[in-house]
């Protein structure tokens, strides 16, 4: 289903790909494309890798529509020449977003009540902030992928501890700037 409405939206883009310049191409793909994509993105922490391969698939498709390049050519320096981050990323990002907000400001409740830190531990761990999370114990590989085990791990990942002191408003930047120079 997915699949069908991102290649109709692309194939009725491509009728008119030669009076579109490539800035407007890219407008017209992250406005009526990526949002297909990116819905519900934090909930596709389990995907399989399979579907996930499928949706990248699908990013690729529309970056090759914005930039003209070849289907045989490799679509990774298109990534980096649009500023665009791939589909894993985006969803890195996502989850990176939801996670320093629910750890600020603890709502909902709920949610933050699942998370525990390091410092609530007891641990002797000298060389680990205390905002760190520890993550639980699992034994199934449905769990390890949750979205409690995956957000603890980019958490702990991608440092956002040292994050907690900043704007609000501002994270979302700094994280992609992160997440860009993991890639």
């Amino acid at each position: 289903m997915l699949v069908q409405k991102v290649f109709s939206s692309l194939a009725q883009l491509r009728r008119a790909v030669s009076f579109i310049p490539s800035n407007i191409r890219k407008t017209l793909v992250s406005s009526l494309i990526m949002p297909y994509l990116d819905y519900c993105s934090v909930l596709l922490t389990d995907i399989p890798d399979g579907n996930n391969l499928k949706l990248q698939r699908l990013q690729n498709a529309c970056v090759r529509f914005i930039t003209g390049a070849s289907r045989y050519e490799h679509i990774t320096p298109y990534y980096a020449e649009l500023g665009m981050l791939k589909l894993h990323d985006r969803r890195t990002l996502a989850v990176a977003v939801i996670i320093f907000k629910i750890i600020v400001t603890k709502t909902p409740s709920y949610l933050f009540g699942k998370f525990k830190f390091t410092s609530s531990n007891n641990l002797c761990l000298t060389r680990s902030s205390k905002m760190q999370l520890v993550i639980p114990i699992h034994r199934t590989e449905k769990f390890h992928l949750s979205f409690l085990i995956q957000s603890s791990k980019i958490w702990n990942e991608l440092h956002l501890y040292k994050l907690v002191h900043k704007n609000p408003n501002t994270i979302k930047n700094t994280i992609e700037k992160i997440i860009r120079a993991t890639v």
